[in-house]
């Protein structure tokens, strides 16, 4: 089902920070050049028990306080409903990388407005992940807020935008990484992952219902809609990403 990957969650009980968050995110392949290309922007909104992210025309709003997901495809202005389930996430994540081994280079740097110093990160696949880290209030305040949804059946989603909790960090990989980019196992660079706003500003109540205007649909009606050309990237990891750019396009 082809928008099943949109439907993310089966939620249980839980408690959350209630300290809004929006995080603007970009993400870029690298050619094997080294020069970026056009970056996908993605944006996370998060406010207590209720969680939006948006990618191009597509936005899923997690509605833990009503135990159910929307999903919204802007060009159509449609949207499905779907309760959540009792036994957890609807899509399982893909097996991730673990970090094995961190080092502060002793470099520092200002990005998007974060003071930030430099980590090398080993992988377990062999790949290296050059993070720019920084322990900023507004950035810890924020890093509160996403801590619940990064665990358990909330994990795929925050994974989806490279904000994966994952196991404890090792020492030196402290903060929250404002930039990131992942490092083949020859040290070349193949994707670009930055935080190009960090904001903790109330967030309208009305973004976490579907827009005035949309219908509601059924899965079946959208499975015979055109999929919107960056739909099968929502949820993916960055590496996944640059696999599929890579693909011979048909």
């Amino acid at each position: 089902m082809r928008w099943s990957l949109f439907l993310l969650f089966g939620f249980g009980i839980f408690s959350l920070v209630k300290a809004d968050v929006t995080v603007v995110q970009s993400i870029q392949a690298v050619d094997p050049k080294g020069v970026l290309q056009p970056a996908q922007e993605m944006t996370l909104y998060l406010t207590g028990d209720k969680l939006r992210l948006d990618s191009g025309d597509i936005s899923s709003i997690i509605r833990a306080d009503k135990k159910m997901t929307y999903s919204i495809l802007h060009a159509d202005k449609v949207f499905v409903i779907m309760p959540h389930l009792a036994g957890g996430p609807v899509v399982q994540p893909m097996p991730e990388a673990e970090p094995v081994k961190a080092k502060r280079t002793g470099k520092n740097d200002r990005i998007n407005g974060f003071d930030c110093v430099e980590v090398e990160i080993e992988q377990s696949d062999g790949t290296t992940l050059d993070a720019w880290m920084t322990q900023d209030p507004q950035a810890a305040k924020a890093q509160d807020s996403l801590k619940a949804w990064q665990s358990g059946e909330y994990a795929p989603l925050l994974a989806g935008v490279g904000l994966r909790q994952g196991t404890p960090p090792l020492a030196g990989m402290e903060g929250m990484a404002v930039r990131t980019t992942v490092l083949d196992e020859h040290r070349q660079p193949t994707v670009r992952v930055e935080i190009k706003q960090l904001s903790s500003a109330t967030i309208r109540a009305e973004l976490f219902e579907p827009p005035p205007g949309y219908k509601e649909t059924s899965m079946e009606a959208i499975d015979s809609l055109p999929l919107p050309e960056n739909a099968s990237d929502l949820g993916k990891s960055p590496a996944e990403k640059k696999a599929a750019s890579e693909q011979p396009k048909k």
